[in-house]
């Protein structure tokens, strides 16, 4: 298709090319997923680098038309972010600032054979602890770094790192459960690796060579992911997506249309219902398979009386992230009710087991994340497959429901 296009420049080849690389597209997009920038606008800017491939390609070259893709994808996205991005020059006093703590932070470990805290360096240069604080973390305000992401061997030339500052509050991290919410709703745009230092580092209370070791990476790598992990939180945790979405849950947390639920963004138990119906309709006509999760959580309306709606609000909204990115692009989530999620999933077969086992898998490890007391909050999940369990609407859900009572709820709940 690539070739006929080049040759003809027909509109028609133009959009099945577009369509048949879409999923790469998508696929390189996610790889700057911690740029803070949603993976919708990238994929949008990576589809204009994919037209610009197509139209220049050349097929006489003797290159593969993904491989010369996959280039133009990714550099149109990085010139995306760069254009983005500023560069702010740092006033001449901070230099100077900066300049003097790192003497006194080097001066300090010589003598006391450690990092020093903050509170030692300001007792050094008679300012107060907070002060001190404040000035290290403006540091990633005016680092530059490269969109493609730094390696280990870029760590070596800091004088003084505020990651391994030592603290006395860093053995006592603890957060309210409204926070917590909110931190995982930005943890979540992380890569995997930097999700796990994370939760190692703050959650489990390893320092950063027990991480390098559980992890089997360097410590200098340990200290880069931990250093902008912090910087993209801090980023995400500022951006008016979430601002707004908290401020729709307080507002109007039991507002719904009849198609999309306001609180999470999510289509409503409506449409649910009626999309389900269309796709069993859909596999009856076409002998395909397809399928059914429900996702039911207990122990909100405790969590609700505790802490308010807003609370509870933010839960759904993070489950039903949760719940979005681990399963595949062509299925569909909604709310199935006050306290549910469903989706449905078309042409699906035993794939279906293998996606309701990660949905247990990461559902768990996200509560258990949130939640220090056990049983607080928990969960199961049911699954029915058309048309071994039913071919009706009514008997899916029936089934779903069925398989979600036969699981212990126990193995679910937070430990």
């Amino acid at each position: 298709m690539v070739a006929l296009y080049s040759r003809t420049k027909e509109p028609d080849l133009r959009d099945a090319v577009t369509l048949h690389y879409a999923g790469m597209v998508e696929r390189i997009a996610r790889r700057f997923a911690g740029s803070s920038e949603p993976i919708e606008d990238l994929a949008q800017v990576g589809f204009i680098g994919l037209l610009n491939a197509l139209e220049l390609f050349d097929p006489s070259k003797g290159v593969k038309f993904s491989t010369y893709a996959t280039h133009l994808v990714a550099g149109e996205i990085k010139h995306h972010l760069r254009d983005k991005g500023k560069i702010i020059k740092e006033p001449a006093w901070l230099q100077e600032l900066n300049q003097r703590i790192n003497r006194i932070t080097q001066s300090l470990a010589q003598e006391l054979g450690r990092q020093p805290t903050a509170a030692e360096i300001a007792a050094n240069m008679r300012m107060t602890e907070e002060a001190i604080t404040e000035v290290l973390m403006t540091r990633d305000v005016f680092k530059v770094l490269s969109i493609d992401g730094a390696t280990e061997e870029d760590d070596g030339d800091k004088p003084y790192d505020l990651d391994k500052m030592e603290s006395q509050e860093e053995a006592t991290f603890q957060l309210p459960i409204e926070d917590k919410m909110i931190l995982e709703t930005a943890v979540i745009h992380l890569k995997e690796v930097e999700q796990k230092v994370i939760h190692l580092f703050f959650y489990d209370g390893l320092n950063q060579t027990e991480i390098a070791a559980t992890l089997d990476i360097s410590c200098n790598y340990v200290s880069h992911i931990l250093r902008h992990s912090v910087q993209k939180l801090r980023k995400i945790l500022v951006t008016e997506d979430i601002k707004d979405r908290q401020l729709r849950i307080r507002y109007a947390p039991d507002c719904e249309s009849d198609v999309m639920d306001d609180q999470t963004g999510l289509y409503g138990p409506d449409y649910f219902r009626s999309r389900l119906s269309e796709e069993i309709q859909r596999a009856s006509l076409d002998g395909s398979k397809m399928s059914v999760i429900i996702v039911r959580f207990h122990g909100l309306e405790q969590l609700r009386s505790f802490y308010g709606d807003m609370t509870v609000g933010e839960f759904l909204t993070q489950a039903g992230s949760v719940i979005r990115a681990n399963i595949r692009k062509l299925d569909v989530l909604c709310r199935a009710d006050e306290f549910a999620f469903g989706v449905v999933l078309p042409h699906v077969d035993r794939l279906r087991v293998d996606i309701g086992d990660l949905l247990e898998e990461k559902l768990a490890e996200w509560i258990n994340r949130l939640f220090s007391a056990k049983g607080q909050v928990g969960f199961y999940v049911g699954c029915a497959d058309f048309p071994d369990d039913g071919s009706t609407l009514r008997e899916l859900l029936a089934a779903a429901l069925r398989s979600a009572d036969r699981h212990d709820t126990a193995l679910h709940q937070a430990a």
